[in-house]
């Protein structure tokens, strides 16, 4: 028989709700809901397995956050759960097989959705709870699994230190951008090294002027807490400022781009119509000639967006496999997409989309993110 346990959080808090389930070593699903918003937690012998918001399946938790932290669009996401779903095909085995995300990829975006999750929970003051115990199946070897009394101790940590700093950042829909003189910071950063200096990095590398600090928080894929850390020092130390909305829209602006004035737009329609009239007489022409044919059967019509998806994800694929080609050539990363056609290893017309719109590419010392343009 299935136990179960329910209570609510001003009664019972989540930190007791987690020791009695870790010292029990009880196995099963715990689920916290509070105004609407519902997470899911699951244990094995009283250390959790993983944790995320509730969904309709893993996938879709897993998708959600991909797109988040810049793996894949949202586009060629739809794509490859319809193949999933036609073919039957495990979705995290497409995922490694479609080149979006390796294995390490993907446990990476669990430990970081999990860690994230319970950072979450453990910082709501009401709600309700509610614990079944059950049979839990994974693959994920006990010794990487964590104990409740450590994440518990972890968490309240970081919930005492998050009401520090928290107050030095701005809202999540805030675009950011570099103080005026910023070399001087990263420099001093970079000499003191360490777990920090990395993640400074990581950052830095992401704050152009253009992403909001949400977009920075999920690219960085260093989880909410460590992240708005570092963005909140970045701030105190006026390495980096909030844009205003008038500025904001205008690093949004192309720079290089002007619309065309009042005249060159009369001008131009006169132009584009006369091809146009030109067509319209040929296509009559073309008309009358083939009235008295017999009418033809309509073709099959391609998917154009099926079609677009795939062919977006090709270009990102080989865009990537550039870069790392060119580190393996050169010993580091491209500064900029434009090296990767200075070495002849691929043309510039393949670092934009067809629509004109470049790639977003930021690399650091260990990693790069690159985004296509349907970010």
């Amino acid at each position: 028989m299935a136990v179960a346990l329910r209570g609510n959080l001003q009664d019972f808090g989540i930190a007791e709700v987690f020791q009695l389930i870790g010292q029990q070593r009880k196995t099963g699903m715990l689920k916290f809901s509070n105004d609407g918003a519902e997470v899911c937690l699951a244990f094995d012998h009283g250390a959790v397995v993983w944790a995320a918001p509730a969904a309709k399946s893993e996938d879709e938790t897993l998708g959600k956050r991909l797109i988040r932290c810049g793996y894949v669009t949202a586009q060629s996401l739809a794509s490859l759960h319809a193949e999933a779903n036609s073919s039957g095909r495990p979705f995290r085995g497409l995922l490694v097989s479609s080149g979006v995300a390796s294995e390490q990829d993907l446990d990476a975006v669990d430990s970081l959705l999990t860690h994230d999750t319970i950072f979450e929970v453990l910082r709501w003051e009401d709600g309700s709870f509610h614990f079944l115990s059950q049979g839990v199946v994974h693959e994920r070897p006990q010794e990487k699994l964590l104990g409740a009394e450590q994440i518990l101790m972890n968490g309240l940590r970081m919930v005492d230190e998050w009401q520090v700093f928290r107050g030095s950042v701005p809202s999540l829909d805030t675009i950011v951008g570099h103080a005026p003189d910023v070399d001087e910071t990263r420099q001093r950063v970079r000499r003191q090294g360490g777990q920090h200096a990395e993640h400074f990095e990581k950052i830095d590398h992401l704050i152009d002027g253009r992403l909001t600090l949400q977009r920075v928080i999920d690219l960085a894929r260093l989880g909410r807490f460590d992240a708005t850390r570092v963005v909140a020092e970045m701030m105190d130390s006026g390495f980096i400022v909030a844009l205003d909305t008038k500025a904001a829209k205008g690093a949004k602006r192309d720079p290089v781009k002007r619309g065309p004035s009042a005249g060159q737009r009369v001008v131009g329609f006169i132009a584009a119509c006369a091809p146009l009239v030109i067509l319209a007489g040929m296509v009559y022409a073309v008309f009358m000639l083939g009235a008295a044919r017999p009418e033809r059967v309509e073709a099959f019509r391609i998917q154009r967006d099926t079609l677009a998806d795939a062919k977006a994800m090709f270009e990102k694929r080989r865009i990537r496999h550039a870069i790392e080609a060119h580190r393996y050539l050169v010993g580091e990363w491209p500064a900029e997409l434009e090296d990767l056609e200075v070495k002849g290893l691929l043309p510039i017309n393949a670092m934009a989309s067809r629509a004109g719109a470049a790639y977003y590419y930021a690399p650091s010392e260990d990693n790069v993110v690159l985004l296509a343009p349907e970010r």
